[in-house]
């Protein structure tokens, strides 16, 4: 009688039942919902189904019977993705409605957008969601950049406003962040300007260099994934475009090689985007792709004995 049974509201499972059914007091529903858009907050147009299954499964569970499983991370290629004003929004409104737990699903410190400060103002807010998170957020670039927080601080800003200007929904598995919809030349040359100035600021500081310049990896991405639509863009309106392609790509290999020393057992995706920008280093030479015979006997093995197995035949 004291166990608590756990289950989960995912994928084919984030819609409630059609009738009466209700989870008897120990069960805890987990909803864990695929569909939310993770760049808006909870009460945001795209994230009205999100809302309402929140609403109708807390109707359904037994009293503080209702977990949540989010996300914080997205699995492909990171851009620039400043949710982080929403997150003090979306704890309130957890613990208004009645949510008695709380689990976050955020791998990959290296290859994800702003990692640090995201983890660090979901932890304060899961101690207290009523702290303001405009101070958690002052609180922390200072204490982690130093004389470089203004500077980043206002990229933030800059990218979090444009952001609220695009209604596109972007998911945990989207594969659109890295490719910027919705920012301009024009923005791309500021947030680059305020990284120039957030790394000037720290110059002489190798540890916050080092923090500045992973901070800067999203822009960086987002950078030489679209450079030739920005140069583009730059030309047509007469822009200056200050950087070049290869100077990008080396830093962002230069930021994943630090990185990875310093905390690569816990992001496999490390090694990965090593090996893509590569490329942009002086000396690069690119692998030869070496193409090895499959042997009948370990083709049968990867299909579990089944010869028909590629038709969908069990043994």
């Amino acid at each position: 009688p004291e166990a608590i049974v756990e289950t989960i509201s995912y994928w084919h499972y984030l819609d409630p039942p059609l009738d009466d059914t209700r989870a008897s007091d120990d069960v805890v529903l987990r909803y864990a919902n695929s569909r939310m858009d993770l760049l808006h907050d909870i009460h945001h147009p795209n994230n009205k189904q999100y809302l309402e299954g929140l609403n109708t499964w807390i109707s359904l569970c037994g009293k503080g019977n209702l977990y949540i499983w989010d996300y914080g991370v997205f699995y492909n290629a990171n851009g620039i993705v400043p949710y982080m004003y929403k997150l003090a929004d979306n704890f309130r409104t957890f613990r208004e409605v009645g949510v008695n737990g709380y689990f976050l699903e955020m791998e990959h410190p290296i290859t994800t957008d702003m990692w640090d400060i995201k983890v660090w103002l979901m932890t304060k807010l899961m101690e207290d969601p009523t702290l303001d998170v405009e101070n958690l957020m002052d609180t922390f670039l200072t204490g982690f950049y130093g004389a470089a927080a203004p500077h980043i601080r206002r990229y933030l800003d800059a990218a979090h406003t444009r952001v609220e200007e695009n209604v596109a929904s972007y998911g945990f598995g989207s594969t659109s962040v890295i490719n910027a919809d919705g920012f301009t030349a024009e923005d791309i040359l500021f947030y680059d300007d305020c990284f120039e100035k957030a790394t000037a600021a720290v110059a002489n500081d190798a540890v916050l260099s080092a923090r500045v310049s992973h901070a800067r990896m999203g822009l960086d991405r987002v950078i030489v994934e679209n450079f030739d639509k920005w140069t583009a863009e730059a030309t047509e309106k007469q822009l200056t475009v200050p950087f070049e392609k290869a100077t990008v790509g080396i830093r962002i290999y230069e930021t994943v090689k630090y990185q990875k020393a310093l905390r690569g057992q816990w992001d496999p995706n490390a090694e990965e985007v090593l090996k893509i920008y590569a490329q942009y280093l002086p000396d690069y030479v690119a692998p030869q792709e070496v193409v090895v015979a499959m042997s009948e006997e370990a083709r049968l093995s990867k299909l579990h004995g089944c010869k028909d197995g590629w038709k969908g035949i069990s043994p």
